[in-house]
Parts: C-alpha cells; structure tokens; sequence
C-alpha cells in the first residue's frame, strides 16, 4: 500500500501540472482584458495591475518550479530520451516568460508606456500559450510512446 507522502505516478503529476493550465487561464483571460484597456487608453489602476501580475507571476514561478523537477520532467526525460531536446525548449520558454514577467513588473506608469506594456503583456500571454500548446504535445508524444 502506497504511503501518503508518495507521490503520484507520472500519469497523476503531469494531471496536476496541466490542472496548473486550467488554474491559469482565468488570470489569463483577466490579464488581455487589462492589456485592451489599456491599449484602449480606458482608466486602469496601475496599483491593480501591478498586484494581478505580481499574484500571477507567483503562480506562474510556483508552476514552472513543478513542471521543471525530477519528479516531472526528469522522470520524463529519464524515461524517454527522444524527449530531452523539447524538454530543454520548454526549460528555456520559462526562463523566457520569467523574464517577461519580471518587465512586466518594472512598468511604473501605464499612461505614458500603455502600448509598449501592451505589447509586452500580449507577448508574454501569447508564449504562455504556445508553451501550454507545447507541453500538450510533449505529454502526448510519451504517453503514445509509453515512455519508452
């Protein structure tokens, strides 16, 4: 019988991690209303935003934290080699969207700098996206291969 300090199978992880997805996307969906606003030069507290990206920052660095453990993407690269170049792709794209973040919260005046914080948050938003779309993929290459 399996202890309660055991972790899940990989089959039940990588269900966290893309639960992690699911988590996301609400904040997601608040951070392009905030980027429209904003580009449509409407009122937006920069107190507001700064606070949204900061919380979501956190969740993002506590996801990426998750996926990039032995536990995950070590277990998968261990158990299926073929996967080792995608996985260092995604590995990177955190690096890339952590970075983006940590712009995003430099912004210090939105009305000056609303198209380039715009620009900026769509940019973050759209590599978050293609990222989930890529570890959709990643996920689906090893179960098909049965992590062999």
């Amino acid at each position: 019988m399996a202890k309660k300090s055991e972790l899940p199978d990989l089959f039940g992880r990588a269900t966290i991690v893309l639960g992690g997805h699911e988590g996301l996307r609400e904040t997601v969906q608040v951070l392009r209303s905030i980027s429209k606003a904003v580009r449509e030069k409407r009122p937006v507290s920069l107190e507001d935003v700064t606070a949204r990206i900061a919380a979501f920052a956190e969740r993002v660095h506590f996801h990426f934290a998750a996926e990039e453990s032995p536990e995950y993407f070590g277990t998968l690269s261990t158990q299926s080699p073929s996967l080792e170049e995608a996985i260092l792709r995604l590995r990177s794209e955190h690096r890339r969207m952590s970075e983006l973040l940590s712009s995003l919260r430099e912004f210090d005046d939105l009305s000056a700098r609303a198209a380039e914080f715009g620009d900026e948050l769509d940019r973050f938003l759209d590599l978050l996206a293609e990222h989930e779309r890529r570890e959709h993929e990643l996920l689906s290459a090893f179960f098909a291969s049965d992590g062999a």
